[in-house]
C-alpha cells in the first residue's frame, strides 16, 4: 500500500508552494478606475438599447430584466477596453491568478430602472460559456442617483454585499465567472453599470 501510495504522489506532486488566495470578489478604484466624469462618458455613449437576453438568445424578465447597449471595440471606445484589461491583469495577479487570454470583444452597457434586476445566476461554467474567467462589473451611477440595484454574491449561507467603498463611482469590480450573484430590484431612480468578461481557456 506505501509503495502505491508514493507512486501517486510521484505522479501528482503537491505544489511547493500553497496555491494562490481567492476571493469573492476583487476591486480596483482610484486612478485604476474611471473618473466621475469618464463614466459620464461611457454613459453618454449608450444611444441603442435593447431588452436584455439571457446569454444573448432569450428574453425573460423573471431572470433578467433590465436593458442593454454593446459597445464593440472602436477608437471611440478603447481607451475604456485599456483601463479594463490594465486593472484585471492587477487583480487577478493578487487573487486569482487565472490562465487568461484577453477581454470579451464586447461591452454591455447595462441600464436598470426601477423594478428591474437580475436574479441568482453564473455568467459562464459550461459549454460556449466555460471561456468567461472573470466577470466584470463596473458601477457608472452615482450610489446616491437609485436605491436597490445591489449587487449580491452567494458563497456563504446569506449574500454577500460589496462594501459601499468597493461599489463607489467608478470602481471595477472582478468576480470569477462561476460566483453566484444577483443585482436586486432598483426600487428608485435609474442605475447604469458596465459589464464584460475576461477569457481564459476552459477550467482543467
Amino acid at each position: 500500500l506505501w509503495r502505491d501510495l508514493r507512486s501517486l504522489a510521484l505522479m501528482f506532486p503537491i505544489p511547493p508552494r500553497p496555491l494562490a488566495e481567492t476571493c469573492t470578489y476583487g476591486f480596483m478604484g482610484g486612478q485604476g478606475g474611471f473618473s466621475a466624469e469618464e463614466c459620464e462618458r461611457i454613459v453618454a455613449l449608450g444611444d441603442n438599447y435593447e431588452t436584455s437576453r439571457i446569454f444573448g438568445e432569450r428574453i425573460d424578465e423573471t431572470v433578467r430584466s433590465s436593458e442593454v447597449c454593446p459597445l464593440a471595440l472602436t477608437p471611440q471606445t478603447e481607451w475604456i477596453f485599456d483601463r479594463i484589461r490594465l486593472a484585471a491583469t492587477a487583480v487577478n495577479d493578487r487573487w486569482w491568478r487565472f490562465d487568461l487570454t484577453g477581454i470579451h470583444p464586447y461591452l454591455q452597457l447595462v441600464r436598470y430602472k426601477k423594478t428591474q434586476h437580475q436574479s441568482w445566476h453564473r455568467d459562464g461554467v459550461d459549454g460556449g460559456f466555460s471561456h468567461r474567467k472573470l466577470t466584470v462589473s463596473i458601477q457608472l451611477s452615482d450610489p446616491r442617483a437609485f436605491k436597490g440595484g445591489s449587487l449580491q454574491f452567494l458563497d456563504q449561507a446569506t449574500p454577500t454585499i460589496p462594501a459601499d467603498e468597493h461599489l463607489a463611482q467608478g470602481n471595477i469590480l472582478f468576480f470569477p465567472g462561476y460566483q453566484l450573484h444577483q443585482v436586486t430590484p432598483v426600487t428608485k431612480g435609474v442605475r447604469y453599470a458596465l459589464l464584460t468578461f475576461i477569457e481564459g481557456p476552459p477550467y482543467r
